[in-house]
């Protein structure tokens, strides 16, 4: 008998995301380097309204 369901198939059952993955990026000025340096961050948020809100920090 053949195989209907693939391992993709598999690892998408019963996953529901109920929220989005954002990166965020910050510049900030590294004073040790005297330099611009970037900060990133993946960031889950339910909705897109929260983005004001994020504080992401060093």
């Amino acid at each position: 008998m053949a195989k209907v369901q693939t391992f993709g198939d598999k690892s998408k059952k019963g996953k529901v995301a109920d929220f989005t993955t954002v990166k965020v990026i910050k510049w900030y000025k590294d004073d040790t380097r005297n330099s611009l340096r970037i900060l990133e961050r993946l960031v889950n948020v339910k909705d897109l309204n929260e983005l004001n809100s994020i504080d992401v920090n060093r």
